[in-house]
Order: structure tokens, then sequence, then C-alpha cells
């Protein structure tokens, strides 16, 4: 990645004025952000759209601000150590349709990763994640720091965006071909 600057998004829940009783594990914390732009081997610029300074009560322009950082970003950071809201998976997918890379931050036993899933539409299911982080994800990370490790390596190695490639489309192939009988059905 030379000397350009690693534009990282900071995509996760955001704080819905006063009456919302979340704690801070919820959110993306401060000393999140350090230890990113602290262990990333590269001049780092976080774009956090929770201190974008725009008029709230705008909704159009809030949902188009958050979709312009995530169109300029060089890679997404999404928190998933929480249970995350609509806005997460719409960036998650417009990443995902512009090609920009996803780190996941998921941590053991969250709500999108669990030791043991019982009775998943009849099945139960041990070392499970949510398909939608790690079918949006390029990587998922039990750390903060272990992203940083990652992303450091990639930017002395091959670059970010060269070491990934679609998901969705890619996963929409992938079950057409394991799956022939239920597409039947639908086409």
């Amino acid at each position: 990645m030379s000397n350009a600057c690693c534009k990282i998004y900071l995509s996760g829940s955001i704080r819905k004025g006063e009456e919302d009783a979340r704690s801070d594990d919820y959110f993306w914390i401060d000393d999140d952000v350090e230890t990113l732009v602290q262990n990333i081997q590269a001049e780092v610029e976080i774009l956090n759209p929770a201190l974008t300074r725009i008029d709230r009560s705008d909704t159009r322009l809030n949902f188009g601000c958050d979709l312009f950082l995530v169109s300029i970003s060089t890679l997404i950071v999404v928190d998933l150590r929480r249970k995350k809201g609509i806005g997460v998976g719409a960036e998650l997918m417009l990443a995902d349709q512009l090609n920009i890379p996803t780190f996941g931050i998921l941590g053991r036993s969250s709500e999108y990763q669990k030791d043991v899933l019982t009775n998943l539409s009849g099945q139960d299911i041990e070392d499970w994640t949510h398909p939608f982080a790690e079918g949006l994800c390029d990587e998922l990370f039990d750390t903060v720091e272990a992203a940083c490790a990652r992303l450091s390596q990639l930017i002395k190695g091959e670059g970010i965006a060269s070491a990934y490639g679609e998901k969705s489309q890619a996963a929409i192939r992938y079950f057409r071909g394991q799956s022939p009988e239920i597409v039947d059905q639908y086409e």
C-alpha cells in the first residue's frame, strides 16, 4: 500500500439519543479506535459516521453520508461483538458490491458466534457463525488487535484490495451449485 492513507470505516451501532440505555460495549469506544490507529503499520484515517457533523434530523442526509463514507473506504471494520441493526447489514452489502474488504470483530460466544447453537430450524450446530457475518466479512477476528496484525501484514505484502474479492455473488453461485433442486423450484 506504500505511503497511501488507509481509510478505515467503523461500522457498528450509533447511540440513538439520551434514552438509548445500551452499555458502552455496544459501540466503538475510544480504546478500540486508539488500538486501530496505534497498531496498524500505516497512516490511518478513521471514518466514524457517529462523529460526522451533519444535520441528524435529515434522514436521507444521514443515509447518504454513511454510504459515502463506506464508498471511499479502504477497509470496513465492523463491530459484531454485540447485536447490531439494519444499518450495519446495509453497509456490509454496499462494501461487498463495491469490492471494499471487510474485517469483522466477532469475539467468542457473541450474538453472531456461538460454541453451540441448538435447534436452528431443527438442527444443532457446534461452532456456529452467523451466515451473514461469515458471508459479508472477508475475515473475522476475536479482537481488534488481531485485526490490526492482519491488516499490517497485508499492507506489507500484496495490499488490502488485492487480497479479497466479491463475496455475495460467489455465495449465490455456491448455493446454486450445491442446491439445484431448490433453485429449480424458483426458476
